[in-house]
């Protein structure tokens, strides 16, 4: 049996060089085994010397291959429209959606008729009836098919959306995810009336940011699509969880994000961690539930290290200092 794969080899590889009588050169090396002659130790020299080669490039071809497959699963890891860059401590920061620690939504509790799917990870928020926010580095998806007007995403009612033209702000900085904010602007106004399953949610102003409204400690919600675990599975029900607002003090210190966190960011999460948002819903809202009013959007889902890690919260573009870039795309276009 150990001969006859020897053959095999051989001959495989006699099939390729000068040798062209792969035949007689198996004849040869079996004689070998039984006369050790001079001639068929030139013969079994060159089999040998053969089988060397075609164990290298045996070992060459299966190291490809499993480059080739840490390659595809990180890929299938981090999904379409997710970016991972080097934060200014050195780490890496992933490009997240939602929603880790968090619970299914109850429609009849939470308003999320605003909430649009722009597929492959993307997420975004109906804020007038010709215009959806989201973030910048989901721009790979803004020709995809929209859909809204349902929490299920296999809902075969969802209502499609069609992008007419797509808004980046000008100062997005791909490695530092700064003014992470796009605005696409719908083919077709939405009637209200007419599909009540959709809605517009009012954007954070200037306002808001001075007075207290995004302290720390002032409780959000954010909520999405994404995976439920890092690196796990997409749930096809929209899901919420709450999370305190973090100071960019505690978010820019050496455990955390270590400076990288600027005023075009809000930092939301736990120092412990276990609540966050992750892959898969980039782009999603970040509101305040206001017990007397309507909810207000506050933010974007923008980036992390990680999901629902220690100290490395969740961070989405601040809606409130985008206020001003927001309206006047509006008003223009």
């Amino acid at each position: 049996m150990f001969i006859d794969r020897i053959h095999w080899s051989i001959d495989y590889d006699l099939s390729k060089s000068s040798y062209k009588n792969s035949y007689d050169h198996k004849v040869n090396v079996k004689k070998c085994f039984l006369t050790l002659n001079h001639i068929c130790n030139i013969h079994l020299s060159v089999a040998v010397k053969n089988l060397k080669i075609i164990l290298t490039n045996l070992i060459r071809e299966i190291l490809m291959k499993m480059i080739f497959l840490f390659l595809a699963t990180t890929a299938l890891t981090y999904g379409c429209g997710q970016n991972t860059t080097p934060t200014t401590s050195g780490t890496s920061k992933i490009q997240t959606g939602n929603i880790v620690g968090g619970t299914q939504v109850d429609p009849t509790k939470t308003d999320a008729t605003y909430i649009v799917s722009l597929g492959g990870g993307c997420a975004g928020s109906i804020i007038s009836s010709k215009w959806i926010l989201t973030a910048a580095h989901c721009e790979p998806l803004f020709k995809s098919r929209i859909t809204g007007g349902s929490v299920n995403l296999r809902d075969s009612k969802r209502i499609q959306l069609k992008i007419a033209k797509s808004f980046v702000h000008p100062s997005y900085n791909t490695p530092e995810s700064s003014h992470d904010w796009a605005l696409l602007k719908l083919a077709t106004e939405i009637d209200f009336t007419k599909s009540p399953q959709l809605s517009a949610i009012t954007i954070a102003d200037s306002n808001l940011e001075t007075s207290g409204g995004l302290n720390d400690g002032v409780m959000a919600t954010v909520l999405g699509w994404g995976v439920t675990t890092e690196n796990g599975s997409q749930p096809s029900m929209l899901r919420e969880v709450d999370v305190p607002l973090v100071s960019r003090e505690r978010a820019n210190t050496s455990d955390a994000y270590n400076g990288a966190i600027d005023e075009t960011m809000i930092a939301a999460g736990y120092d412990e961690g276990g609540k966050d948002s992750c892959q898969g819903d980039s782009g999603g809202p970040l509101i305040i539930k206001n017990k007397n009013g309507p909810q207000t959007l506050i933010g974007v889902v923008s980036f992390g290290e990680g999901c629902a890690r220690a100290n490395k919260y969740g961070i989405y573009s601040n809606v409130a200092f985008a206020n001003e870039w927001i309206h006047s795309v509006m008003d223009k276009n």
